[in-house]
């Protein structure tokens, strides 16, 4: 299984016969295939219940001002989840 996504121009090589011998498959899914309208509202709520600890999975919180370099870090694989604090 692969979760995420490699930086931006790499690739990835699979084995075509392992993965048809196998029965593996290749899905893509952008946001989980999440649907903002109604899955936001409810991940907020989740979250101000305490039920989904979103704050675990922040890497860094940066400015508005390091946007930049938190975007170049993130493509180097250095940053995974950074939150900009108005």
């Amino acid at each position: 299984m692969l979760v995420g996504l490699p930086p931006a121009g790499q690739s990835i090589n699979f084995d075509g016969l392992e993965l048809a011998e196998s029965g593996m498959r290749i899905l893509g899914s952008n946001y989980g295939s999440t649907v903002p309208g109604r899955d936001f509202p409810r991940l907020a709520e989740l979250y101000l219940a305490g039920k989904l600890p979103v704050d675990d999975l922040i890497s860094d919180r940066i400015s508005l001002d390091e946007v930049n370099e938190a975007f170049e870090a993130m493509r180097r694989g250095e940053r995974a989840h950074s939150v900009i604090m108005f």
